[in-house]
């Protein structure tokens, strides 16, 4: 939906108290059935409660998704995320 700069997560954390021990990449792995579902296809209850905006990216992200899923060898997908190691400072 989007990426949060390093420098966000450094800042923000640090500034509650947390030492940082690692900050990188990695991947998560994901099944891809989880994102070819239609956005219309969620309870109307939870629809009103988000944001259409946030709905709208989450559309967005379904649509761009549907692009790669022919091109997958089985229904597994490597998402990109941060990971984040630390600890609180007492």
């Amino acid at each position: 939906m989007g990426a949060v700069p390093e420098s966000n997560i450094r800042d923000t954390l640090t500034a509650n108290g947390w030492r940082i021990k690692f900050l990188g990449p990695t991947t998560y792995l994901a099944n891809s059935n989880a994102f070819t579902g239609d956005i219309d296809d969620l309870p109307q209850q939870l629809r009103e409660q988000m944001p259409p905006e946030a709905l709208e990216r989450m559309r967005s992200v379904n649509e761009r998704f549907a692009t790669i899923t022919a091109l997958l060898d089985d229904e597994w997908v490597n998402l990109p995320f941060t990971v984040v190691h630390a600890e609180r400072i007492e």
